[in-house]
């Protein structure tokens, strides 16, 4: 048996959270309140005491009344949310590879010390014909 190790490479997908501020405007409604002032006038009417004749005099009457006025203010808020963000990252393992060896196996089977060796018997060469007989092919088709 023999280990090896192959290195292999593949991206993985990571999400992270990362903190993202942005301003939002918001607007307020203020009642602001002042005095405002008032002017009237009155006419009165004396008599001259050197030509004895009727005078008419206007006197401004200056009074304050209550007003209000609504204003509206905008002013912006800092939020913060968490966005996600997903990114590949490169991760690199080593994988074992587990190599099996098996010798090879002979290509006869191993000879027996112990028996002797006996030749097959068959036809010796004296009983052998002179003339071996003929063989002829026959063609087909011609």
């Amino acid at each position: 048996m023999r280990v090896s190790y192959v290195q292999r490479c593949y991206y993985q997908p990571v999400t992270e959270y990362v903190r993202k501020s942005y301003y939002e405007p918001v607007t307020r409604n203020y009642t602001s309140y002042y005095y405002e002032p008032v002017t009237t006038y009155r006419y009165t009417t004396y008599y001259d005491p050197c030509t004895g004749c009727p005078q008419r005099v206007c006197s401004p009457c200056t009074s304050y009344r209550m007003r209000s006025k609504c204003n509206s203010v905008t002013s912006y808020v800092e939020r913060c949310a968490m966005v996600p963000v997903t990114t590949l990252r490169p991760v690199t393992v080593r994988q074992p590879v587990v190599s099996y060896y098996y010798p090879p196996q002979p290509a006869c089977p191993p000879v027996a010390s112990a028996a002797p060796f006996i030749p097959p018997s068959g036809p010796s060469v004296e009983q052998l014909p002179a003339s071996p007989p003929n063989v002829t092919q026959e063609r087909s088709g011609t």
